[in-house]
């Protein structure tokens, strides 16, 4: 009589405690799960409290936000476009052609829109060969508005540039960079005659360098691939470094289901020696 009225308390406990185990587990679970401090991002220039770097409202640390002297690496803000974009713009001009196009019916002429930069204040012009050549006639818009006829000074079929000349002086113009100072990563912009729509400028960065591409049998090399955008009609504008420097002349988009953000400029210490050599 005496052990099972033990064995039933000795049961009532055990039973007890497993209860106790299991709440007390579901409490600590719960509060594992839980945040400890309420996750807040601060908008610059709009401070939700006074805390101090790095903290919360409550003074917990923010693993939102990277303290400097901790380990982490500050914040790099994103590079100043508008005065590079500013600084070049004014030398990019926008070429119209007249194309001589074959047929079975015959010959035509049909229009086409390219850009160029200009080197040389005296009027000379950089531009890809395949914008020009075959041109039965060749317009130059300047960024300011006012157009020229142009006449070709040289091309170089092979390297994929060319020479334009217009009768015009004390031009703005854009220098030339050092292509071999380029590395992946670093940023650039194209700017050019977007689709003929006139001169608009678009970011990006080196993806690649001393690339080749086999257009049309034809194997371009040294180029620099990039992700800023290059659309028809950017060809032969200047791609340029942060400095505002030409450090290449856009010429190859790849354009294919699948592909994305591919696009080439000769390397500006590629083009420079053809160009030079061409104006003579």
């Amino acid at each position: 009589m005496i052990n099972l009225q033990m064995a039933k308390w000795v049961k009532y406990i055990l039973i007890t405690l497993a209860i106790v185990s299991l709440v007390s587990g579901a409490f600590v679970g719960a509060s594992m799960l839980a945040p400890t401090w309420p996750l807040t991002i601060t908008t610059p220039g709009h401070p939700e409290s006074s805390s101090g770097p790095g903290q919360a409202s409550n003074g917990a640390l923010n693993p939102l936000k990277q303290v400097q002297g901790q380990g982490e690496s500050p914040v790099v803000p994103l590079p100043d476009f508008p005065p590079v974009i500013a600084k070049v713009m004014p030398s990019v001009v926008a070429v119209t052609t007249e194309m001589v196009v074959s047929s079975r019916f015959g010959q035509y002429t049909q229009p086409a829109a390219g850009s160029g930069v200009i080197i040389d204040p005296n009027g000379y012009i950089a531009t890809n060969n395949h914008v020009v050549e075959d041109a039965r006639s060749i317009q130059v818009q300047l960024y300011d508005g006012r157009t020229f006829p142009a006449t070709i000074v040289g091309t170089d079929a092979l390297t994929d540039l060319a020479v334009l000349k217009i009768d015009a002086t004390d031009l703005p113009y854009a220098p030339w960079g050092d292509s071999s100072q380029l590395r992946p990563g670093n940023w650039v912009i194209a700017i050019g005659n977007a689709l003929g729509e006139g001169i608009s400028a678009s970011e990006g960065i080196v993806s690649r360098l001393d690339v080749s591409v086999t257009v049309e049998g034809n194997t371009l090399r040294g180029l620099v691939q990039t992700t800023a955008p290059i659309n028809p009609g950017n060809s032969g504008g200047p791609l340029v470094n942060m400095a505002g420097e030409v450090t290449g002349i856009t010429s190859v988009k790849i354009v294919a289901l699948g592909f994305e953000g591919m696009g080439y400029a000769i390397s500006s210490n590629s083009a420079r020696p053809v160009i030079e050599g061409l104006i003579g």
